[in-house]
């Protein structure tokens, strides 16, 4: 709702949503298939470039009956990630190297790659590989400074309030007359 009876309405398909029920609640992830390789870009995600992660992980979360289609009464964001189907394979230096590194290779070609509560990492990862999903575990168990992709709760649920405002600006202009390609 933009105000003032105008509504910006967005259309789109989510390729896949996963759940974690947890009582009334579920939490919730949004993945996104692709047929290469894609990167969730925080210059491009804070320039409004890069939004439909965000903008489906924000449809769901304002869902106004999820219990008809999820069963819950809340769902409560998680993650936003895109899959690459082909895999990320990474060369190696002899054909030994391939060879012995097969289910390694197997295992990390297909990552997810997107943002993620950091809180939830044992739900996302209940074998705590570190293969799926961007994150390290330094030897005391805290997770590794510096990483983009994994924020804290707070973190993550300012990142889709600040995509949810940009959406609601870009509404905005659009009924006052502003139609200018920027980015």
């Amino acid at each position: 709702d933009l105000g003032g009876g105008h509504k910006l309405a967005l259309r789109g398909r989510i390729d896949r949503v996963d759940i974690n029920r947890e009582g009334e609640n579920a939490l919730a992830v949004v993945l996104d298939y692709k047929s290469s390789g894609k990167k969730l870009e925080t210059i491009f995600v804070e320039n409004g470039v890069q939004l439909q992660l965000a903008a489906y992980i924000n449809a769901l979360r304002h869902f106004k009956n999820p219990r008809g289609l999820f069963g819950v009464e809340k769902l409560v964001p998680a993650g936003i990630f895109y899959i690459n189907l082909r895999g990320q394979f990474e060369n190696g230096k002899t054909r030994g190297d391939v060879i012995a590194g097969v289910d390694e290779s197997r295992r990390s070609a297909y990552r997810h790659t997107g943002r993620f509560d950091t809180g939830v990492i044992k739900k996302l990862d209940s074998a705590g590989l570190a293969d799926q999903f961007n994150y390290s575990i330094n030897q005391d168990g805290s997770l590794r400074k510096g990483l983009v992709e994994a924020m804290g709760r707070a973190e993550f649920e300012a990142l889709l309030d600040r995509v949810e405002g940009q959406l609601y600006r870009i509404g905005s202009e659009i009924f006052s007359g502003v139609v200018r390609v920027d980015p």
